[in-house]
């Protein structure tokens, strides 16, 4: 995904959430030259629906949790 921090650890609104996106994507285009295109939330605790929508404004291709709500998964 390539933030700076987990989404459900440090970033609780829309301001942090691009703010820690905005961080980490710059981080791996100077280090790396690279551009995430793939989000990948797989063990994360509070996501939301936000994060699809932001993830695409970002440019994401896709977007991948690994937790979903019991009502959701059945």
């Amino acid at each position: 995904m390539g933030s700076w921090a987990a989404s459900d650890e440090t970033c609780t609104n829309y301001e942090d959430i691009i703010n820690n996106m905005y961080i980490g994507h710059g981080f791996l285009k100077r280090e790396f030259g690279i551009s995430p295109k793939i989000a990948w939330m797989v063990d994360a605790f509070g996501h939301t629906q936000a994060n699809a929508a932001l993830f695409s404004d970002m440019g994401f291709e896709a977007l991948f949790i690994g937790r979903v709500d019991y009502k959701v998964r059945e």
